[in-house]
């Protein structure tokens, strides 16, 4: 296993939601000397410096400050959200000696693949300490959680397709009592060492914290929970660091709630990155206007994989297979943002690193889903294209992406932080 395989995998274990993934990443990013910055302060950023700013504990924005001038933004965005179950308020439930935990769907996942595996509590937890409310990010050790299937002899059709209602048949089992308290409350409490009275809220989810590995007759092949998309933000926050300052400003942007629509403080319809990028360029003293038109906008969100059970699901010139490179997107409703421009230009930076590309399109009879450049670019109006990792299952709770497109997306994700980029015209100039 190679060392950004090993690294990936414990990020994607340590980060079972976007609130351990952004506590990860700022803790990464003070360790080299990153500034943080907040939303509700005057910023004084200086040449040269590196800063990186949150919202709501679950999104993150980095980058670094050029030394001289800056022609564009380098952009490079991912999500950190993927489909689970939240908790509800007053969560437990009471049906004979069983206690549930009362959860909701977040996002749209296979849900056949969280039966019968245990699972975790993770998010945070709202704290009240010395007359303040405190935010906790918490991953539940104390016990895993089932979502139990009934057998195969009290439902003889579910190996033939059953319809789950959500309301019924998806809730974990949190324990046994014939007494109705508040367990929850109590384990929480338990966990942070804290009254349950100082437990005043809470964003939980229930989540798959099983350990990924590498696998495959030649290990080339990688699973975990949260390949989309947490592995193209680790990958991007490797580049990220990995790469040397250029005239185009780097910035990694990090989102939560993609999986639901972006429509938060935090998410990718905010004005959370245009607020940001325009402190930027007040600080180099350049317009917004012409710096994002200078700007590429690199949209990092996992893709299919040619299936070799289910053919039929695959474009018949345009599907690509895990370990063969990474996903160039396209797609003509524009839910997919690449276009003959940001394809060109993304496929010489490629070119120039040695990084093998595959193009996507859905089949013209299946609808894809948007993604954060569709959405960012109601705020922000700059060049942009989607690549991903190709994998297999996507949206269930175990994925599968190829073991060597790793490395290979770490390494054109550097070249694009590091290739000079201008505008001239109608054409741009590229330079290693």
């Amino acid at each position: 296993m190679s060392t950004i395989q090993e690294t990936l995998l414990d990020h994607l274990y340590g980060s079972p939601t976007a609130y351990q993934a952004v506590a990860r990443l700022k803790e990464k990013l003070d360790s080299q000397g990153f500034m943080e910055l907040y939303q509700n302060q005057s910023w004084d950023l200086k040449p040269g410096q590196n800063y990186y700013v949150s919202a709501n504990g679950s999104s993150l924005l980095a980058w670094r400050m050029p030394k001289d001038k800056a022609t564009g933004f380098s952009i490079i965005a991912a999500h950190l959200d993927s489909p689970c179950f939240k908790v509800k308020p007053n969560g437990e439930i009471y049906t004979r000696n069983v206690v549930e935990l009362n959860t909701q769907p977040y996002g749209g996942a296979i849900w056949s693949s969280w039966f019968d595996r245990p699972l975790h509590l993770a998010g945070r937890v709202m704290v009240k300490k010395d007359g303040s409310v405190i935010a906790v990010p918490m991953v539940v050790q104390a016990t895993p959680l089932v979502i139990p299937n009934p057998a195969i002899h009290m439902n003889r059709e579910a190996n033939n397709g059953v319809k789950l209602d959500a309301q019924r048949h998806l809730l974990p089992v949190l324990g046994l009592s014939n007494q109705r308290l508040p367990l929850l409350r109590v384990l929480l409490a338990k966990e942070l060492k804290v009254k349950p009275d100082d437990i005043l809220a809470h964003d939980l989810y229930l989540i798959n914290r099983q350990k990924g590995e590498v696998w495959g007759v030649n290990k080339e092949m990688l699973s975990s929970p949260r390949l989309d998309d947490q592995a193209c933000a680790w990958l991007g926050y490797e580049a990220f660091t990995q790469s040397e300052s250029s005239e185009n400003i780097p910035v990694l942007a990090c989102f939560d709630n993609e999986e639901v629509g972006s429509a938060t403080r935090q998410g990718a319809a905010s004005t959370f990155l245009f607020d940001t990028l325009s402190e930027i360029a007040a600080a180099v003293g350049g317009s917004v206007r012409k710096l994002f038109a200078n700007s590429l906008f690199l949209s990092c969100d996992n893709g299919h994989a040619a299936h070799p059970n289910y053919p039929e699901f695959d474009d018949p010139t345009n599907s690509a297979n895990l370990n063969e490179g990474i996903l160039i997107k396209h797609n003509a409703r524009t839910s997919y943002t690449t276009d003959g421009l940001s394809w060109a230009l993304f496929a010489q930076i490629c070119e120039m690193a040695e990084v093998k590309t595959q193009h996507y399109t859905n089949r013209s009879n299946i609808m894809g889903g948007g993604t954060l450049a569709q959405i960012s670019l109601t705020q922000v109006s700059m060049p942009a294209l989607d690549i991903g990792l190709p994998q297999w299952a996507m949206h269930s709770s175990y994925e599968t992406c190829g073991a060597l497109d790793i490395a290979s997306m770490l390494k054109a994700m550097t070249a694009f932080y590091c290739t000079k980029r201008s505008l001239s015209e109608d054409s741009w100039v590229l330079k290693s």
